[in-house]
């Protein structure tokens, strides 16, 4: 596994291409309709229900508050909080929040996921490789379109640490998507352990991986421990691979 490290100063870039995505009239409009509306979501974001108020009372009084960096920094805190520590995480956003709330934030997370926005980020991050298996590349590359201007694409997944259905109100948040490859995004898919974390899990520890081919001894799948079924069958499965 590979750790992704983000210096402060990167942070700070990878900051301001979200604000300048996110903090939109139109979604700040139906962002707001929903913190009226869900108390335990807007409680996970304000500590207080008089700090909303005043906070929403600013944007509707004067709407150049949207580029406001101190009016932004409650939802920045948030979308951007240290998820490290999965007691605090559990303790805190692991709550039933509303239908439109949950349907809200997949919904910009898919809008995110396919935004030029996204591959610049990556971009400032400067990951080429996927963290889980340090094996297939991601693509991350640029095209020039007709006018002029370059188009930016990347061909990697995002995989969510805290699963989308397990802690939704998570779904957007951004240090809890993970830049992978489309194989080990998948292998994950069929699980809901979460695995390692490379935002913080390689500070105290390293992992070695190895490539051991399933034999006549093997009796468990080496990735999800699931039993062998048929080691003929699975010779060209791709977890033959994992390390």
């Amino acid at each position: 596994m590979i750790n992704i490290e983000i210096s402060n100063g990167k942070l700070n870039e990878i900051k301001e291409l979200w604000c300048s995505w996110f903090f939109r009239e139109d979604r700040i409009n139906k962002f707001i309709d929903i913190l009226d509306t869900d108390d335990i979501y807007r409680g996970m974001i304000f500590d207080k229900y008089s700090d909303y108020i005043s906070w929403k009372n600013k944007y509707l009084t004067d709407i150049e508050a949207i580029s406001d960096l101190a009016w932004r920094e409650k939802i920045c805190s948030y979308i951007f909080d240290d998820l490290s520590d999965e007691k605090y995480v559990i303790d805190k956003y692991k709550k039933s929040i509303q239908k439109g709330t949950e349907d809200f934030l997949i919904a910009n997370y898919e809008r995110c996921r396919k935004s030029v926005r996204l591959a610049r980020i990556i971009n400032i991050m400067q990951i080429e490789v996927c963290p889980y298996c340090n094996r297939n590349f991601m693509e991350n590359y640029s095209v020039k379109q007709e006018d002029g201007r370059s188009k930016v694409y990347f061909k990697g997944d995002l995989d969510h640490h805290y699963s989308k259905d397990e802690i939704p109100a998570l779904a957007l948040s951004f240090f809890n998507l993970i830049p992978s490859c489309k194989v080990c995004n998948h292998e994950k898919l069929e699980t809901r352990k979460r695995t390692f974390y490379p935002y913080y899990d390689n500070e105290e520890k390293e992992y070695r991986f190895s490539i051991e081919l399933y034999d006549d001894s093997d009796e468990k799948d080496i990735i999800y421990d699931r039993p062998i079924e048929n080691i003929e069958k699975k010779r060209f499965d791709s977890t033959v691979w994992q390390g």
